[in-house]
């Protein structure tokens, strides 16, 4: 959807789930999966961030990792973070999935101290998912140094979302500035 787009890089651990994805959720994929600048890395990403030719190279890395337990823990690691961080252009963001906080709240707070270590800016958004009990669903997000949220940007989001006459079913400006808003039992959880 988006034309200025010049590459996504996916680096999925488990060649099988590409597989059953292009069968099970190709009407959720569309082209995709096929679009010239899709590349599928087999890998597991914490291996993909140690190459050296990922240092410098994303303008926004997007993990959806599980739970941090058993082999997942490393996904919630500072050398995780510093790969991350090493693999960010100037200006870059990278977001993860970061669990329900009702009830997972120390994995929010836990993680953003942890976070805080390994980056300049960081903090949480929120989103909802259906198919997850508890309500708010965490997404964090960091950067070396610029702000994700700036409700001063409002405006010019609204403007670039127009511009581009990308169709969607969820995503508003609108929506985009209230995932920001925080309930204030969540502010709680912020360190």
């Amino acid at each position: 959807k988006h034309k200025g787009v010049k590459e996504v890089v996916m680096a999925e651990i488990d060649p099988r789930v590409v597989e059953l994805s292009k069968v099970f959720f190709a009407d959720v994929n569309g082209r995709a999966l096929k679009d010239k600048r899709f590349v599928i890395e087999i890998i597991d990403a914490f291996e993909y961030l140690a190459r050296p030719e990922s240092k410098g190279r994303c303008d926004l890395i997007v993990t959806d990792r599980p739970d941090p337990v058993g082999p997942a823990q490393i996904l919630f690691a500072d050398t995780f973070y510093k790969r991350v961080q090493a693999a960010l252009r100037p200006g870059g963001f990278a977001v993860f999935q970061n669990g329900v906080p009702f009830y997972q709240p120390d994995e929010l707070t836990d993680t953003l101290k942890q976070m805080k270590r390994a980056f300049p800016k960081c903090c949480t958004y929120l989103t909802v998912v259906p198919t997850y009990v508890g309500g708010f669903m965490a997404l964090t997000w960091v950067s070396k140094g610029k702000r994700l949220g700036d409700p001063k940007k409002a405006k010019a989001i609204a403007a670039a979302f127009k511009k581009s006459k990308i169709k969607t079913d969820y995503y508003t400006p609108a929506i985009h500035q209230a995932a920001f808003a925080l309930p204030k039992w969540i502010e709680r959880l912020i360190p």
